[in-house]
């Protein structure tokens, strides 16, 4: 299986174009500050599940693992280049993102699937770009996407490719 981490160089990239933001109508977008992480994980975990499902390597957490995991991201972290997309009371969309010098790392991209295509995953990658530049980062990482996948897709549109990796396995009789 082969994934692969892009390279953004310019945070001021904006390519939702008017059309698609009718798609984007009841979807409001929060960043981190004041997440309740314990309140938040069971339909983070959702969505996560959901998103990534078809994802070969996916092998979703407990839900009580999942919420000590993102309490921990959230506070390792910090909030402020974290994004939720929320429509009719619950997640859509999901960005995690930290920062690394003067980077952002955009770590986990997910959108439900039935939201795929509707501006969302856009949405949040460019307010996190938004949020990144105005923080003095002057450029992102998109990582460890599956090649062809739907974060690759999005990726794209803003970002070179920068590193690619092969995953493997064998199975063990």
């Amino acid at each position: 299986t082969r994934y692969l981490s892009s390279f953004c160089s310019d945070l001021g990239v904006r390519r939702s174009a008017p059309r698609a933001r009718r798609h984007l109508a009841g979807v409001s977008l929060c960043g981190g500050e004041g997440w309740d992480a314990v309140a938040l994980a069971p339909s983070l975990h959702r969505l996560l599940d959901r998103a990534f499902a078809a994802q070969p390597w996916f092998r979703p957490l407990a839900a009580a693992d999942f919420a000590r995991l993102l309490q921990a991201r959230l506070v390792a972290d910090g909030a402020s280049l974290q994004r939720l997309a929320i429509a009719d009371g619950e997640p859509v969309g999901l960005l995690l993102g930290h920062r690394r010098g003067d980077w952002l790392v955009v770590r986990t991209l997910a959108v439900r699937p039935e939201r795929r295509l509707a501006g969302v995953g856009a949405l949040l990658l460019e307010e996190a770009h938004a949020a990144a530049q105005d923080a003095g980062c002057r450029a992102a990482i998109h990582a460890l996407m599956l090649e062809g996948g739907p974060s690759h897709a999005l990726s794209r549109h803003y970002a070179r490719p920068a590193a690619r990796y092969a995953l493997m396995a064998r199975r063990l009789g």
